[in-house]
């Protein structure tokens, strides 16, 4: 689940579509806003693209396929940047059977996110982080390692100890 604020600025980003061999885009999407850029998606700029909108509180999907009108299209996605941004939830997203992976984001609050920030994974004063779609623990500045900085890095021999500085 993703949700998004409002925020100037904010968006999340997944690898390429490859609409071709993958062509069903699936999601839910909750809200109160009744005019708000939703998605948006291109070839790099060169000429495709979809762009789906809430318009006058109903869904509006814009797009062009083949480069079929180029002027229309310079016309339409220079707007882009004008819709205001979407506020609510979206969830369920699939591109096929699978859920892609967020690559990265900004000004979204992510299921991934809420774990760091509400239910830190990370143990020992380890820092997490969200990198390629998975949590991240960095245990760096602790004497503990493993995926969660769970495993002590210390030796301990009888009654003395010796702790390694592993990195």
């Amino acid at each position: 689940m993703l949700e998004f604020g409002g925020a100037p600025g904010q968006w999340a980003r997944y690898g390429r579509w490859e609409a071709g061999s993958v062509g069903e885009l699936s999601f839910s999407l909750k809200t109160n806003t009744s005019k708000a850029l939703v998605l948006y998606l291109d070839d790099g700029g060169n000429c495709d693209f979809l762009e789906l909108l809430i318009a006058g509180g109903r869904l509006q999907l814009r797009f062009a396929i083949h480069c079929a009108e180029p002027a229309t299209l310079h016309m339409e996605t220079g707007t882009v940047k004008y819709e205001p941004p979407f506020q609510g939830l979206i969830s369920n997203l699939k591109v096929g059977e699978m859920p892609p992976t967020l690559l990265n984001s900004q000004g979204i609050q992510s299921d991934l996110e809420y774990l760091c920030t509400k239910q830190n994974p990370c143990f020992n004063g380890g820092f997490c982080s969200i990198q390629y779609g998975e949590v991240h623990c960095d245990c760096t500045h602790t004497r503990f390692k493993g995926k969660y900085c769970k495993e002590d890095c210390c030796v301990v021999a009888g009654s003395r100890y010796r702790c390694l500085a592993l990195g």
